[in-house]
């Protein structure tokens, strides 16, 4: 075999020049390689960033939906609990019948007892969902015991005065058309006249009736109660009623007056009435009326009931009657500036009839029977 010589320089150059290249090969293997592999990582991070992005949005979604969903729920619970509150409050409403727009008043010293007063409870708040007014003397003992003092939504005094010249004076101080009423009262009018019934001599009660009217008249104002109800009756405390009397039934407005026939006296009862709210003012207001008229002199011998149909025409509203279902009753123990009662009322022990004319009326309307309440 042939030995071979000592390789050249450039062989060598040769070789060292094919090395680095293979080097440089196997560097750029590797740089590529690990390129590809960052690639792949980004790649795969890129893709774990957008799967994390559609769950994140996903769940946004999901969750708000829950949210709405849970708010939706929560308000249609609280509109069916105010529509159950208001359910109730409409039926405890009518339970207890804050809402009335009938409003019944009774004026003057309590006469009748309570098996009277019991009547006007069962007969007339009742059937009517009636609230009850009254307005009586400071010292009524009989008033402040009675059932209808309890039941009573408005309670109103006033004094007992021994001369009711001094409440007249309240209307307008001591003048009346020019000159002093009293002076013009002692010179017209005798004191057999009945209208200043309770001023200084004069008989019978036409001054007081009218006044405590007068007194009623500013409650009604002051309260603002011809807002608040649409019926009122203005009455007595010693009516019996026989039978049922529903105030709310009656067609009120349109100057529209309505009062119980007979007791007249040549003009219109003034133991009761039932108008409207629009009326109810006018109706009350007599006395002042009556003061400020051009034809107090020429009415000398004029009483209450003719008073009272006067100043009614006067002011243009419409009287109309209704078939009496009552009548005046009282104690043996009660007190009166007029008329005496005497007769027994049948079927009633102890109770007095003070117009006979009046009960005979009411046995046409009213069964007999109802007297005792069977």
């Amino acid at each position: 075999m042939r030995s071979r010589g000592p390789a050249s320089p450039l062989s060598h150059q040769l070789q060292n020049r094919l090395h680095g290249q293979a080097a440089r090969h196997h560097l750029d293997n590797k740089v590529r390689q690990k390129s590809m592999k960052g690639n792949r990582r980004v790649k795969m991070l890129g893709g774990h960033r957008t799967k994390m992005k559609v769950v994140v949005v996903g769940g946004g979604v999901i969750v708000f939906f829950l949210l709405t969903l849970t708010l939706t729920l929560t308000l249609l619970q609280l509109l069916n609990f105010n529509k159950f509150i208001s359910q109730g409050s409409r039926q405890d409403r009518k339970k207890d019948g804050p809402n009335n727009r009938t409003l019944a008043i009774m004026m003057g010293s309590f006469r009748g007892g309570e098996i009277s007063w019991q009547t006007m409870a069962s007969n007339v708040l009742d059937p009517s969902s009636a609230d009850l007014a009254i307005l009586i003397p400071e010292d009524d003992v009989n008033a402040l015991n009675s059932s209808l003092y309890k039941r009573a939504k408005y309670k109103w005094t006033f004094k007992n005065y021994e001369d009711w010249g001094e409440v007249v004076d309240l209307i307008n101080g001591t003048k009346w058309n020019g000159s002093e009423w009293r002076k013009l009262a002692l010179d017209d009018y005798d004191t057999s006249a009945s209208i200043f019934g309770g001023v200084e001599d004069y008989s019978g009660s036409g001054a007081i009736i009218f006044m405590i009217r007068w007194f009623l008249y500013n409650h009604i104002k002051e309260n603002n109660l011809t807002e608040k109800y649409d019926h009122f009756m203005v009455t007595r405390s010693d009516h019996y009623y026989q039978c049922i009397h529903n105030i709310s039934e009656f067609s009120v407005g349109n100057r529209n007056l309505w009062i119980p026939p007979g007791q007249d006296y040549r003009g219109r009862t003034d133991r009761h009435l039932i108008c409207g709210s629009d009326d109810v003012l006018d109706a009350l207001d007599i006395f002042p009326t009556f003061m400020r008229s051009n034809w107090v002199r020429n009415m000398t011998g004029i009483n209450t009931e003719q008073l009272l149909s006067r100043v009614w025409e006067e002011k243009k509203l419409n009287v109309n009657y209704f078939d009496r279902v009552m009548f005046t009753t009282a104690l043996p123990s009660d007190t009166t500036r007029w008329a005496w009662a005497e007769d027994p009322v049948p079927g009633v022990p102890g109770l007095l009839l003070k117009y006979p004319v009046e009960y005979d009326m009411v046995q046409d309307v009213c069964p007999r029977s109802s007297v005792t309440g069977q």
